[in-house]
């Protein structure tokens, strides 16, 4: 689209990503699949092992080291099938969860359990 009082269209400039392993990253191949090895013993999911790794072992991304994403990794690697996204499986866990479901009508705050008792 262009802009409203200027004589070009906005042109984003599309985002730099990586295809080679950053040069000051020391970690090989072996050791990040034994971190990973070890996180899904510890039974974390895919996220959490994502911002692990990025946060304490300075990995920025697990492609460019291993070639694979981190659930291709996992599925190979540890031999663990991951059926359902971690979003999905989330909602799932939330519907089935009783006490997600069960909303307090009294306060003076809660508009929708007053409203709408069954919403959840």
């Amino acid at each position: 689209m262009s802009r409203t009082n200027a004589r070009r269209k906005n042109r984003l400039t599309t985002p730099i990503y990586r295809e080679e392993r950053p040069e000051w990253l020391n970690v090989n191949e072996d050791e990040v699949k034994s971190i990973i090895t070890n996180l899904v013993n510890k039974k974390r999911s895919l996220s959490e092992i994502g911002i692990i790794l990025r946060d304490d072992h300075g990995i920025p991304d697990i492609k460019l080291i291993t070639g694979k994403n981190l659930k291709k990794t996992i599925e190979e690697d540890c031999g663990i099938r991951i059926d359902f996204p971690e979003d999905l499986r989330d909602l799932i866990t939330r519907a089935l969860n009783p006490s997600f479901r069960v909303l307090p009508t009294t306060g003076s705050t809660n508009q929708i359990g007053k409203l709408c008792p069954g919403f959840l």
